[in-house]
C-alpha cells in the first residue's frame, strides 16, 4: 500500500479554525489548498483567482487559517501553478 497525502478541501464555507488543528492522530494540516470558492449572492466579493471570491469579512479568517497551518495556497487544478493566497488578498486589497 502506498503512502498517500491526505488533502483537506475547503470549498463553499470557511469552517470553524478548530478543523485545523492536529488530528485524533496528532497530525495536522501543513498547507491548505483554497481551490474554488464561489460568490456568495448578495455579498460584496473580490475575485482574487479566476474561480476564488472572497469577501472583506471572509479575508481575515483565511489569514487566520494561514497562521495555524503555515501554508495557504490558491491551485485550481493540479496542473496549475500553486499561488501563495496571502499574496493575493494583498494584491486584491482584502
Amino acid at each position: 500500500m502506498r503512502n498517500r497525502k491526505r488533502k483537506n478541501l475547503v470549498d463553499r464555507q470557511i469552517p470553524p479554525l478548530r478543523c485545523f488543528g492536529p488530528s485524533r492522530s496528532g497530525r495536522s494540516a501543513q498547507e491548505v489548498n483554497v481551490g474554488n470558492q464561489a460568490p456568495i449572492p448578495g455579498t460584496k466579493h473580490v475575485l482574487v483567482t479566476r474561480s476564488v471570491a472572497v469577501t472583506a469579512e471572509q479575508a481575515p479568517v483565511y489569514r487566520a487559517i494561514a497562521e495555524k497551518v503555515g501554508k495557504l495556497t490558491a491551485q485550481t487544478m493540479v496542473s496549475n501553478r500553486k499561488q501563495d493566497f496571502l499574496e493575493l488578498l494583498d494584491k486584491s486589497g482584502l
